[in-house]
């Protein structure tokens, strides 16, 4: 029947042809693990990984890059507050973890968590979440530069107001 899957809570869920990834927590119990689903045989397996693991979180957002075959994984929280804005990619072929930290001296999203993102590549877009507080702004991070943008909008411009436990989806092009 397939390895047994945990309790988790706070995940992140992906789909992809049969297969599902899950990166999470349970309770209090922060975790990195991830997992397929496949939706033919019904069973879970559990995906041994190397290189830079992401570090053990929560309320993460994750992607997959059809283009390259790779999961994209983006900010989350962890033990004692902790909140990410690095992005760790997995290269689903050989199973092998990279991270991507902000530049030093250049803008970066402030570390969150509960936000969303969509990928469009060679973009993925992020908006709102929690971080120093419930957050609204939306930064654009380019995988060919290797850099983030934030989208500027005007101080008093029509907005969604700050927000952290919404959800989104891309529609079209």
């Amino acid at each position: 029947m397939g390895s047994q899957l945990l309790h988790h809570r706070g995940l992140s869920l992906l789909l992809r042809r049969i297969c599902r990834y899950i990166i999470n927590h349970p309770d209090s119990n922060y975790m990195n693990d991830l997992w397929t689903f496949n939706t033919i045989t019904m069973e879970w397996k559990e995906i041994h990984t190397t290189g830079d693991v992401p570090s053990h979180r929560s309320n993460c957002s994750m992607s997959y890059d059809r283009n390259n075959n790779r999961v994209i994984v983006f900010g989350g929280g962890g033990a004692n507050k902790k909140r990410f804005n690095t992005i760790s990619i997995l290269d689903w072929k050989t199973k092998e973890w990279i991270e991507i930290q902000p530049k030093p001296n250049e803008s970066a999203p402030w570390e969150r968590t509960y936000h969303t993102a969509e990928l469009f590549y060679p973009y993925l877009v992020v908006f709102g979440g929690e971080g120093i507080a419930d957050l609204d702004d939306l930064w654009v991070f380019d995988f060919i530069t290797l850099s983030w943008k934030e989208v500027p909008i005007e101080k008093n411009a029509v907005r969604p107001s700050p927000r952290r436990f919404h959800s989104s989806v891309r529609i079209g092009n």
